[in-house]
């Protein structure tokens, strides 16, 4: 009867180490995912690219094992192509097992067929403003065989004809200054005011309406995108301004743009 007593306290002991012994290791373990950065990229996505450029602009950290941006996997990439957008998403796991996700959203050209490409070009063509400039030329010429017209026959020209040649060398003026003008990209937003979260690029592909130029396609003048006047890593309300670049050095309008980084 003694001894039954002593073996079990002995047992009701090691319970109770064990039990202390667990909450120990369960404690001690580390269970917090890796958490993960993200910088201002310019990326586009295309079809058949390699998969480091998506990489490019995220980091990863983990409270235990430091810097795991080497770690980073891409587990799958969405498409959207009526937005011409890709979502890809990453993965990232410390020595513990745990793991982070998250995904970023990227602007992407997809390869169209010819019907779709012809669509494209027409599109670009009203773009860019080539059908106007056809329709002005007809018109200035139109113009011109009328100024014929009204020349009097004998002739001579007066006061009245001087004065319509200073008129037509300022309307020539006019016209070079346009086209000058036309030159520069066009650049409009859907928006003048946008929210993102610190650290997450904003998705430019969803904020720009119009992004056109007279020579340069559409994925030059996104990668050259210049947005000034914000900080995407540090909260506050930002007063910004987006322009392009065509490969000629000319530039667009600035178009001011509110973003808001919470």
């Amino acid at each position: 009867m003694k001894n039954g007593r002593i073996t079990g306290i002995v047992l009701a002991v090691a319970d109770v180490a064990l039990a202390a012994a667990c909450a120990v290791l369960y404690l001690g373990t580390d269970r917090e995912k890796p958490h993960f950065e993200f910088q201002d990229v310019d990326t586009v996505y295309q079809e058949g690219m390699e998969t480091s450029a998506l990489l490019e602009g995220i980091a990863a950290f983990d409270n235990e094992d430091g810097d795991m941006t080497g770690s980073i996997v891409i587990e799958k990439i969405m498409e959207n192509r009526e937005e011409k957008s890709v979502v890809v998403f990453y993965a990232v796991s410390d020595k513990a097992g745990n793991a982070g996700k998250c995904s970023r959203k990227f602007p992407a050209v997809f390869e169209a067929d010819e019907e779709d490409g012809i669509e494209v070009q027409d599109e670009w063509l009203m773009q860019s403003g080539f059908w106007t400039g056809l329709e002005g030329s007809r018109e200035e010429n139109i113009s011109d065989n009328n100024r014929e017209e009204t020349v009097p026959e004998n002739g001579q020209r007066g006061e009245e004809g001087n004065e319509q040649d200073a008129s037509q060398i300022d309307e020539s003026e006019e016209e070079t200054e346009n086209e000058t003008a036309a030159g520069a990209p066009v650049l409009t937003l859907k928006a003048t005011e946008i929210n993102i979260e610190a650290g997450q690029a904003p998705a430019w592909v969803d904020v720009i309406g119009n992004l056109s130029d007279d020579k340069d396609s559409y994925e030059t003048l996104f990668s050259n995108l210049h947005v000034s006047g914000y900080d995407v890593n540090q909260e506050g309300i930002y007063q910004a301004t987006v322009m392009t670049e065509d490969s000629d050095g000319n530039q667009s309008r600035p178009v001011p743009l509110t973003i808001i980084v919470q």
